[in-house]
């Protein structure tokens, strides 16, 4: 599924029932759910974006309430400089870049 969205991708391949093939299945645990298709339809064509992000929610917490989706770990990315830094610009491991004035 090409929506433009990395979310999107994640979870309609991985949980969309279109997915599931004999051959060659990227939804490999088989999964299949009228709601969690209806929503993931519905998310891929919302061009609001709260609502979109509103829908994936929906879709993510039903797959955790049903033990489907089991999160172990989420990435926290941030960046930081104060204003009289020069020439060194915080990377998200907490490494110093040389990549010019922050």
């Amino acid at each position: 599924m090409d929506c433009g969205d990395a979310r999107c991708e994640f979870l309609f391949a991985a949980f969309h029932s279109r997915f599931i093939s004999e051959e060659s299945s990227q939804n490999g645990a088989f999964y299949h759910d009228a709601t969690v298709d209806r929503l993931l339809d519905q998310a891929a064509v919302c061009v609001d974006e709260p609502r979109r992000l509103a829908l994936y929610r929906q879709v993510e917490q039903k797959l955790v309430s049903e033990g489907t989706l089991i999160v172990l770990a989420t990435k926290i990315f941030s960046r930081c400089a104060s204003p009289g830094s020069k020439g060194r610009c915080w990377n998200r491991c907490g490494g110093a870049d040389s990549i010019g004035v922050v």
